[in-house]
């Protein structure tokens, strides 16, 4: 429903009017390590369906039949079999916005696996104060990680029984940033998934001086549209 949703006057997705491919590479009853096949899988079909962003709310790093599961020195962008596979991703073509993870308070505190991956636009939590959220992860091996931040603490949502209720997590703040970044790069055709990332980094709230909580902060997506229009003048000049 962050994406989605059309109720006038209810709750409206940040990108409505999108086609959608919905997979599902979760199996929610156990932490096994195939389940990073299983997330390569849906990113193959995705490609082969010509999907052009993917919004990813899944973050792998610990695992029940691997107790060691991955370290800290994984968090490289080139180590775990799922980044690597996220950076193939990207090289073919399509945009990745993928969460940061929720492990901000909790023993393993960085952003998860494939969100460390190069040019995956990973994205951390903020409340409505614009305050990151508690939970929300950081930082990963010198790199900027998060990138951007987007709402995700009290994000409006339908529930299963089709009630609106307010949640927190990356997994809610990463879909609504798709969304913009979907109607952005509508806007501005053009342009490939590397310089919509660009984009959206470069006019974000902290560019010139980002941080290892929240990234360079929160994007400005009219701002973003302004330059990708001077851009693609360029590009044709």
């Amino acid at each position: 429903s962050c994406l989605a949703a059309r109720q006038n006057n209810v709750l409206v997705g940040s990108a409505p009017d999108a086609d959608y491919h919905l997979l599902k590479s979760e199996v929610i009853e156990s932490e096994y390590s195939i389940e990073e096949d299983y997330w390569i899988e849906a990113v193959e079909y995705a490609d082969s369906a010509g999907v052009d962003i993917i919004s990813s709310s899944l973050g792998y790093w610990d695992f029940e039949n691997n107790p060691a599961g991955y370290t800290q020195e994984y968090l490289t962008g080139k180590h775990a079999f799922i980044s690597r596979a996220a950076s193939k991703a990207i090289d073919k073509g399509m945009l990745l916005v993928v969460s940061a993870g929720n492990e901000g308070s909790g023993s393993w505190r960085n952003v998860t696996f494939p969100s460390d991956a190069d040019n995956v636009l990973t994205v951390g939590a903020i409340d409505k104060k614009k305050k990151k959220s508690i939970f929300s992860s950081a930082g990963a091996q010198g790199k900027i990680k998060p990138e951007v931040v987007s709402l995700g603490s009290e994000c409006a949502v339908y529930n299963a029984k089709g009630y609106i209720e307010f949640v927190d997590g990356t997994s809610f703040a990463t879909p609504i940033l798709a969304g913009w970044i979907t109607c952005l790069w509508q806007a501005l055709p053009s342009l490939t998934n590397r310089e919509i990332y660009r984009l959206v980094i470069e006019c974000s709230s902290l560019y010139k001086k980002p941080d290892a909580d929240i990234g360079y902060g929160i994007p400005d997506m009219q701002k973003a549209y302004q330059w990708g229009l001077r851009l693609e003048h360029q590009k044709k000049n």
